[in-house]
């Protein structure tokens, strides 16, 4: 039988600080943003590595995210997925990134 994957973040409280200040700082590549019910789909300008990074340290401390990443030339387009109950979380985590946009949006 499988092991069900408890919906919290594991990240400690001292980590939690720059995990912010990474996802304010991929911010700022946002493009495009589309959030449904238990996803997300994120579009960046030019970011596939931090991008890449982010999914990397996410799923370390969230595992029951589902990440997906694309890339279409220079954009990035990353979708988030929560099992039923981790909406709250999906919500916090693109709010911070959100938290960083400084520009115009250039696509959906």
């Amino acid at each position: 039988m499988p092991t069900e994957v408890p919906i919290a973040c594991t990240l400690s409280a001292g980590e939690q600080p720059d995990r912010m200040v990474t996802m304010r700082e991929l911010g700022r590549a946002l493009v495009g943003l589309q959030v449904h019910d238990r996803r997300a789909r994120l579009r960046f300008h030019r970011e596939h590595e931090r991008v890449d990074a982010l999914v990397a340290a996410e799923s370390q401390c969230c595992a029951f995210f589902q990440f997906a990443t694309t890339r279409d030339g220079e954009a990035t387009e990353l979708e988030i997925r929560t099992p039923e109950g981790g909406e709250p979380l999906l919500r916090a985590l693109v709010a911070a990134i959100v938290s960083g946009w400084e520009g115009q949006w250039r696509g959906g």
